[in-house]
């Protein structure tokens, strides 16, 4: 199972993957797979040793809170519609 992130677990919404896409538009959802890839791309290049807020970790965790705000938004805007 894909981990979710911080904010849908918050909001007590599990969206399937095909769900969360579905609810975005083209463009939305463009930005959205390239971010999760990124966050791979960035935990990758965290020092083993001192990595804790090096600045891989600190740009993961700003593509975290990217991801974040994108299925906050997502989620908003299907409650508002549903």
């Amino acid at each position: 199972m894909r981990a979710l992130s911080l904010a849908t677990r918050l909001a007590g919404v599990l969206l399937t993957h095909a769900r969360r896409h579905w609810t975005l538009r083209e463009s939305r959802s463009t930005k959205l797979r390239k971010a999760e890839s990124m966050v791979h791309y960035w935990d990758a290049r965290v020092p083993f040793w001192n990595g804790k807020g090096s600045a891989a970790d600190l740009k993961g965790q700003e593509v975290r809170g990217f991801i974040a705000d994108l299925e906050t938004k997502a989620h908003l805007r299907y409650t508002a519609l549903y």
